[in-house]
C-alpha cells in the first residue's frame, strides 16, 4: 500500500482533486489496456486471415469469467472468409479469444466492440497504423479517446488550453463560484479562472452527480476539441456553440 501521510494531511479541496486526477489516469491506463488486449486478439486473427477486416463473436461467461467463441470473419469487401458452421475449426483459436475474453473482464463496462440484434459481438479491425476500411456499407463507430498530452522527443508533455469568455459560464458560477462546486478543478488567476478537463467528462459527471451541468457542456466542448483545460478570460472571444450569459 502507497503511503498517503502526505495526502491526509492536504486540505480537502486538494484530496478532492488528487483523487479525480487518480480516477481519471487509472480510467485511462485500463481502457487503454483492454484496447492492447483486443489489438493483440486482432493480430492473432489477422495471422490467420490477412484480408480479415471483421470479426464477429459471442461473449458469455464461464466458471472463472468472461468466454468468447469465434462465429466469423469478413474480409474488407464483405466477404466472409469464414464460419463456425462451416465445420472447419480457426487455428489456435485461443490466441485470439483469450485476449478477447481478458478484454472483457478487465474493462469495467468499456469493450470496443458493437453487439448486434442477435446478442453477437462485431469487431472491425484494419492493417497495423491504419483505420479500417467500412464493410457491409457501414463505418466504423469511432470512439472518443481521451487526450492525456504529447510527450516531445525531450520528454515535455503538451497539453491543448480552450481560451473561453467568461460570458459562457453563468453569473453564479463566477468569481469564486466556480471553486464551490463538487468535482470542478481550477484555479484562480488575476483575470480569470484555469479550469481542468476531465479526460472522460460524461464518467466524471457520474461520479459527481451535482456536476452543473453548463459546466458538464464546457466539459465536453473542450474534450472534443483535445483540451485538457480551459482558461476563462473575460477577454477573450465567445464561440457560437456554447451557451452565452449577459452579466
Amino acid at each position: 500500500m502507497a503511503d498517503t501521510a502526505d495526502y491526509r494531511r492536504l486540505p480537502a479541496a486538494i484530496r478532492d482533486a488528487r483523487r479525480i486526477a487518480a480516477h481519471s489516469r487509472a480510467t485511462l491506463a485500463r481502457e487503454h489496456y483492454v484496447d492492447l488486449l483486443v489489438a493483440e486478439a486482432g493480430i492473432a486473427a489477422q495471422a490467420v486471415h490477412p484480408d480479415l477486416a471483421r470479426l464477429v463473436f459471442q461473449l458469455g461467461e464461464d466458471v472463472v469469467g468472461s468466454s468468447v467463441t469465434l462465429i466469423a470473419a469478413y474480409a474488407r469487401d464483405g466477404h466472409q472468409l469464414w464460419h463456425t458452421d462451416d465445420g472447419q475449426e480457426w487455428p489456435d483459436e485461443s490466441l485470439v479469444t483469450d485476449h478477447l475474453a481478458a478484454a472483457a473482464d478487465t474493462g469495467d463496462g468499456y469493450f470496443p466492440a458493437k453487439v448486434d440484434a442477435n446478442g453477437l459481438f462485431r469487431l472491425d479491425l484494419g492493417t497495423p497504423g491504419n483505420r479500417p476500411d467500412p464493410v457491409d456499407g457501414n463505418d466504423y463507430p469511432q470512439r472518443q479517446q481521451p487526450v492525456t498530452g504529447d510527450v516531445d522527443p525531450n520528454g515535455a508533455r503538451i497539453r491543448g488550453l480552450l481560451e473561453l469568455s467568461t460570458a459562457h459560464l453563468p453569473q453564479h458560477l463566477g468569481s469564486a463560484g466556480l471553486s464551490r462546486q463538487d468535482g470542478v478543478v481550477v484555479n484562480s488567476l488575476r483575470f480569470g479562472w484555469l479550469m481542468w478537463v476531465p479526460p472522460d467528462p460524461q464518467v466524471h459527471a457520474g461520479d459527481y452527480p451535482q456536476l452543473p451541468a453548463e459546466v458538464l457542456i464546457i466539459y465536453r466542448y473542450a474534450r472534443g476539441l483535445d483540451c485538457d483545460y480551459v482558461l476563462f478570460d473575460a477577454d477573450a472571444d465567445q464561440v457560437d456553440d456554447l451557451p452565452i450569459w449577459d452579466w
